[in-house]
């Protein structure tokens, strides 16, 4: 298997294709529920990132089409890793280098307020053709309210993050049409 994602890997990054298999480590990372996640790491150039294959049939359950709207517009936005490629069955993301918080972490008040603040501007994001990640979605019908300063900021985020996912598809086809 770890034959095949180095491959895979030279062929998605043409400045690897000239390496040779000992330059790079493949592991597997826990804690993908619907996917197989591999840490591809390479030595030469000290980085490593991460290779989602999507599990047997789980476009049954899950929308690839809307899951990938959604990851481009949040890594855009600065949330989760950063989307690099795309191939037949999954991606290619960043690898972030990060560790799990205890409860005792959680009850730091420093960070406590980290997290509701970018909560916050997570809930704000807003994915085309999927609707907001959280608060301007309507409950029971009703929408939520909000001042004007709030929609606007959420509409000038909006039409950045719409400019950014637009640059980077375009970059992808691009890419797509070299090789």
């Amino acid at each position: 298997m770890a034959t095949h994602v180095i491959v895979l890997c030279k062929d998605l990054f043409p400045k690897w294709t000239e390496l040779n298999e000992s330059c790079f480590s493949v592991e597997t990372v826990l804690g993908g529920i619907t996917n197989l996640l591999l840490k591809v790491s390479v030595k030469e150039e000290n980085v490593s990132i991460i290779v989602r294959f999507y599990g047997p049939k789980t476009d049954y359950v899950i929308n690839r089409k809307r899951d990938l709207q959604a990851i481009k517009y949040l890594s855009v936005a600065g949330f989760g890793a950063k989307l690099l490629d795309l191939f037949g069955n999954g991606m290619v993301q960043s690898f972030i280098h990060a560790c799990t918080l205890t409860p005792s972490d959680m009850r730091k008040p420093k960070l406590a307020s980290e997290i509701a603040k970018q909560l916050r501007w997570f809930h704000q994001v807003e994915v085309p053709g999927i609707g907001g990640v959280g608060s301007s979605r309507s409950v029971n019908g009703f929408k939520s309210s909000s001042s004007s300063v709030d929609w606007m900021g959420r509409e000038m985020l909006e039409m950045r993050l719409r400019d950014k996912v637009e640059n980077d598809e375009d970059r992808y086809e691009n890419a797509q049409e070299s090789v």
